[in-house]
């Protein structure tokens, strides 16, 4: 029997595949006969940084429980399924639906709303402007049993975003029983390894209107780059465990952006070595770090103060740090004031600005030829 066969890899999220008709994969036919509802378990799935990670869709392993120095919060955060997605090409079928079942009952937050929290996100591939283009989000309507038709896509290449602030405890994919479904052979810039984003709240989401709209996911998309989301609300502290934690991810290049969960007293204390220790490690892979994100795009004193600490590497070792770049705070948002959705966490016009920008380094990396694919 024909069958998808799924390997979730740390270091390139290697997946190997036979071809299949989905009437023959693993999975269930609905009892109208018009739907086969695969479990996600059995689809290609990106953004999964651990391989010893307990659960399908959880971030950070069991084991970071055990390293005290590391806030508790990194661990709770990590079982939301914040930069996973399913990525695949589906053919002969004339609908593309999803279920899926959330941990938590209260689907939005006080800032937040329910398609980035507890929803997801579809795009294809436009083959024309070859890009990931959106097509539709998945709204949930209760904790358990969400079913939403997305697409009628007959054939294409897909990727469906999971909830970036609720625990996904279950996802299925719903196709036409003749279709057949195969991994995506492209990438676009031939990148294989994934882009690891580290930082907060804002990281890992917030505040956009859809999962597919965080940074990471806007980003990665650009470059057609597998991502890692490690953004942890309130808890991208920099202890140094954690920089252990991102070397044990083969990335293409790291992205730091923790200000707005550290006090400066943490900052002055972490940054520098937190830097030094990847360095050291992976002294061939690009580093971005980035400033707080503020109203008014002025640097407040821990942005000054990792400007000067990014400024004195570069001087100290100019050959061995330049592939060490920044984003300062007067980039990270537009003038006119109208980012946020609380004055910290950005809106989606925020988060565009932000994802601008990280573009724009990225770009400089690839030309540079230090990007690591």
């Amino acid at each position: 029997m024909k069958k998808i066969l799924c390997t979730c890899l740390t270091a390139a999220a290697a997946f190997a595949f036979l071809s299949a008709a989905a009437a023959n994969l693993p999975g269930k036919l609905s009892e109208d006969g018009r739907t086969f509802w695969i479990d996600g378990g059995d689809l290609p799935l990106e953004g999964r940084g651990f391989a010893d990670a307990e659960k399908l869709y959880q971030r950070i392993p069991d084991r970071l429980k055990a390293v005290t120095n590391v806030n508790r919060g990194v661990w709770i955060q990590g079982q939301c399924s914040a930069g996973m997605l399913f990525r695949f090409n589906v053919r002969k079928s004339n609908l593309l639906k999803v279920r899926w079942s959330v941990h938590y009952e209260k689907l939005a937050g006080g800032n937040m709303g329910p398609i980035v929290k507890s929803g997801a996100d579809v795009y294809g591939w436009d083959s024309g402007r070859r890009e990931w283009s959106f097509l539709n989000s998945a709204r949930p309507a209760r904790k358990e049993g969400n079913v939403q038709e997305l697409w009628v896509p007959a054939s294409g290449d897909v990727m469906i975003y999971l909830p970036c602030y609720n625990v996904t405890e279950k996802f299925e994919v719903g196709v036409s029983p003749s279709a057949e479904i195969t991994p995506v052979k492209h990438r676009v810039r031939g990148i294989e390894k994934p882009i690891v984003f580290y930082g907060t709240s804002i990281t890992q989401g917030g505040c956009v209107s859809r999962p597919g709209l965080a940074y990471p996911a806007f980003v990665s998309r650009r470059f057609d780059a597998p991502h890692v989301n490690l953004g942890f609300s309130g808890n991208g502290r920099m202890e140094i465990e954690m920089a252990d934690m991102l070397l044990e991810i083969d990335a293409s290049a790291y992205v730091l952006d923790c200000l707005w969960n550290m006090n400066y007293g943490q900052v002055e204390e972490r940054f520098e070595p937190f830097l030094r220790k990847l360095k050291a490690a992976k002294p061939d892979v690009p580093l971005l770090t980035l400033e707080m994100c503020a109203v008014g795009n002025k640097p407040n004193k821990a942005s000054r103060f990792i400007r000067g600490v990014v400024g004195k590497l570069k001087k100290e070792d100019p050959a061995k740090w330049a592939n060490l770049r920044h984003i300062q705070a007067e980039r990270l948002f537009f003038d006119d004031s109208e980012g946020t959705v609380d004055r910290c966490h950005p809106n989606d016009w925020g988060m565009m600005k932000m994802s601008i920008e990280m573009i724009k380094e990225i770009e400089a990396f690839i030309e540079e030829g230090a990007f690591k694919r």
